[in-house]
């Protein structure tokens, strides 16, 4: 495996933003497919055949909870990971996918039970292949990631995506059932398992010794998993316990809506910054200049969408989803606001992986799973649905309060630095949102379809500029210092020219 040469952070913070590039890239193309995908799929199949499918699937997630070993995560942070290390990670995916096909088919009976459908026999043999399938992909592409080759990994997922889905829509063609979901799937991780191999040079041995090693770091990883699974769920299983289906429709697509910004761009930036700390593990003052300028960025860059969509919320629900949904903008406004806070957030636990103390990780998702278990029992049955989520809310500010006392002095940086880098981002979303908000006053609601249109493209341009402006604005007066805003102007330029050069 090559070695890691952490190089200047400036250099460095570059690579980084190329590579978020090519993985914000890759999340939009990869959406933009599964739209496609599903518009095809759902004239060719019935429901009932994506819902037979969804309780396999749904017993493999939380499966996957609590086998998670992100031995991936471990070959990044390791600089000097030879051979044998990498042979202990593939073994460990091995030995993973044999205990989750085990205990896939250990589930069977109870999964009939519990659903209701004797149709799952057949459906969770089949589906048991694919953990098993996917424990032997080659462990080598992992070096696309810790070398900052993001541009390899990109082609790979994209390829792996597009035959998958590919085949996906040929079976359901010829068999016009639920197995034309499960042959694809099962076609896509055979193709993968190959495709990893024809892309990487690299040929895995079962090796035994190291797993101890690696085992140390990963521990830590299944119980920041599991906790970050269970704070994604309970909410889920509380709201649908307690108030019903309907309530719970509600509440998972306000939550997609105001997860947008982390889904379509926080994780895929994040997925590119951490082999970038883990590359600096030993330059402790390089790797806090990376992740400040990384904290700036995303802030820059994810804090005014969730703001802005809590704005703009009751134009936008009834326009995209029809105002039967009306009820999910009374969540979708609290849920922004823990979008907008987490924005703001440190990347802390980033940096806690790269620096192998990946036990505070654990520790701090696992605080936050408490919390919110503590909540839902305090306020779910009092307060209903929307008092979930503002508990939510009230929890973020609280996580992101702790993570700004604490992560400076565990990560030995000044909170002034990374207070320096945020307040611009903040203060311009406040002017954003106050400009909204005065348009929003002095305009007469929208009642159809194309007052609400007018009114989101109204909106949503105001808020635009102001905060383009504010930014501008903010960051001349503060001397053009070194920052996001100046990364973003130089990649803006650099991209102009090349697009020149090209067109001369």
């Amino acid at each position: 495996m090559k070695s890691a040469d952490p190089g200047g952070s400036y250099s460095l913070s570059r690579r980084i933003t190329t590579a978020a590039a090519w993985m914000v890239a890759f999340r939009w193309l990869d959406r933009l497919i599964g739209i496609l995908s599903l518009a095809v799929l759902a004239r060719l199949l019935s429901p009932a055949d994506f819902g037979l499918v969804a309780y396999g699937t749904l017993v493999i997630g939380i499966l996957e909870l609590f086998t998670g070993l992100s031995t991936d995560s471990e070959l990044i942070r390791h600089a000097r990971a030879d051979r044998s290390y990498y042979n202990a990670a593939w073994t460990m995916n091995v030995l993973r996918g044999v205990v989750m096909a085990a205990l896939l088919l250990a589930l069977i009976r109870p999964a009939v039970t519990f659903f209701h459908e004797p149709r799952l026999v057949a459906i969770m043999l089949s589906l048991s292949a694919i953990p098993l399938i996917q424990g032997f992909e080659n462990v080598g592409i992992v070096d696309f990631r810790k070398q900052l080759e993001f541009d390899r990994e990109f082609r790979f997922l994209l390829t792996s995506r597009i035959v998958g889905t590919v085949a996906t829509i040929i079976f359901a063609l010829l068999l016009h059932s639920y197995w034309a979901l499960i042959v694809g799937t099962l076609f896509r991780a055979v193709f993968r398992i190959a495709w990893s191999y024809r892309v990487h040079p690299f040929r895995p041995r079962f090796a035994l010794a190291g797993i101890r090693d690696i085992f140390r770091f990963t521990r830590w990883m299944m119980i920041q998993n599991l906790a970050s699974g269970l704070n994604d769920r309970l909410p889920g299983i509380v709201i649908g316990r307690e108030w019903g289906s309907s309530a719970l429709a509600y509440f998972n697509v306000a939550k997609e809506i105001s997860d947008l910004s982390a889904t379509e761009i926080r994780a895929p930036i994040r997925r590119a910054l951490y082999p970038g700390l883990a590359r600096l593990a030993e330059r402790p003052t390089h790797l806090g200049d990376v992740l400040i300028s990384a904290t700036g960025m995303l802030a820059l860059l994810t804090l005014p969408i969730p703001l802005g969509i809590a704005l703009v919320s009751d134009d936008l629900v009834p326009l995209f989803l029809g105002e039967q949904w009306q009820p999910a903008i009374a969540l979708v406004q609290p849920l922004c606001i823990a979008a907008s806070v987490a924005a703001v957030g440190t990347n802390s636990q980033l940096a806690y992986m790269a620096l192998n103390r990946s036990h505070l990780a654990a520790v701090a998702v696992s605080l936050r799973a408490l919390l919110v278990l503590v909540v839902l029992l305090l306020v779910g049955r009092s307060y209903g649905v929307v008092g979930v989520a503002y508990a939510i809310a009230a929890i973020t500010c609280v996580m992101t309060a702790l993570d700004y006392a604490l992560a400076p002095r565990l990560l030995d940086i000044r909170v002034r630095r990374l207070l320096a880098v945020v307040w611009r981002p903040v203060a311009a979303a406040v002017a954003m949102a106050g400009a909204v908000w005065l348009l929003q006053l002095a305009s007469v609601p929208a009642h159809d379809t194309a007052g609400h249109l007018w009114a989101l493209i109204r909106a949503t341009l105001l808020g635009a500029v102001v905060y383009t402006v504010c930014v501008v604005i903010l960051w001349t007066l503060g001397g053009c210092r070194d920052g996001a805003e100046k990364w973003l102007i130089a990649l803006v330029k650099e991209q102009h020219a090349r697009l020149s050069r090209t067109t001369a």
